[in-house]
């Protein structure tokens, strides 16, 4: 989840929101071609600024996961074997990378653009407690819905934390060099799950002390509107025509 994310003044209701969420990422998750992907992301960005997101909010929103989808799609086109492509020239070795591979390399980033921007989108529109409302409402297991409420709700303390430890691990060098960088990370991410499982006894200490019978309060989904159907209706047609453009031509 993005550590910052703009929310316009006009929401959506969860149940609507999550409806074109999930129709936009089937599309762009399982499309066969990187257009429909893109046109998916597209939308999802120009909506995002003119809903009055910042520049800067949506390229954080995406960097990580490219990030990652760099580092897989280079994976999939080195292990990869086919028909001969491009080639380039590298230290005095020729690497040949295969077409397929090229191609679904490209695939993957795109789709991970699209499933980024469409997640974004998802968060900007609605608040985390209508959303597990609505996860809620479809009748998802409730528990996980709590674990995943409380977790966001003690997000900013574990934060903390790790940012404390780390600020000790740099000013006593830890991260001086390949070896220590790991050992420090591995003590960084131990003290975060201690400090997790302290909180959590506390709480729930705290919780039983007031009388809580272990149970969050959820909102209860509210009736769409007007401007909810709207938003559907131009949604729907987007993602039809995207998908028309992706299986319809083939």
């Amino acid at each position: 989840m993005p550590a910052e994310v703009d929310r316009p003044a006009a929401r959506s209701e969860a149940r609507v929101a999550l409806l074109i969420a999930f129709s936009a990422l089937g599309v762009a998750l399982g499309s066969p071609r990187p257009a429909t992907s893109l046109a998916i992301a597209a939308a999802a960005a120009i909506h995002l600024l003119a809903s009055g997101v910042r520049p800067r909010v949506l390229v954080h929103g995406v960097a990580h996961p490219l990030v990652l989808g760099v580092g897989a799609a280079v994976l999939r086109i080195l292990v990869s074997r086919g028909a001969p492509g491009p080639s380039s020239i590298s230290l005095g070795h020729q690497l040949t990378f295969s077409r397929e591979a090229l191609a679904q390399a490209e695939l993957l980033l795109c789709r991970i653009s699209g499933a980024s921007l469409v997640g974004l989108w998802l968060l900007s529109r609605v608040e985390l407690d209508q959303l597990l409302g609505a996860f809620a409402w479809l009748r998802l297991p409730r528990h996980l819905l709590e674990i995943v409420a409380l977790a966001s709700r003690y997000q900013h303390v574990l934060r903390e934390n790790a940012e404390t430890v780390r600020a000790a691990q740099v000013l006593r060098l830890g991260y001086e060099g390949m070896r220590r960088s790991l050992a420090a990370m591995g003590v960084l991410m131990g003290s975060v799950a201690c400090r997790a499982i302290d909180q959590a006894a506390a709480t729930s200490e705290a919780m039983l002390l007031r009388g809580d019978q272990g149970r969050i309060w959820l909102p209860e989904p509210v009736p769409p509107g007007v401007a909810d159907g709207v938003l559907a209706a131009a949604a729907m047609a987007v993602i039809s025509a995207s998908a028309a453009l992706s299986w319809g031509s083939r």
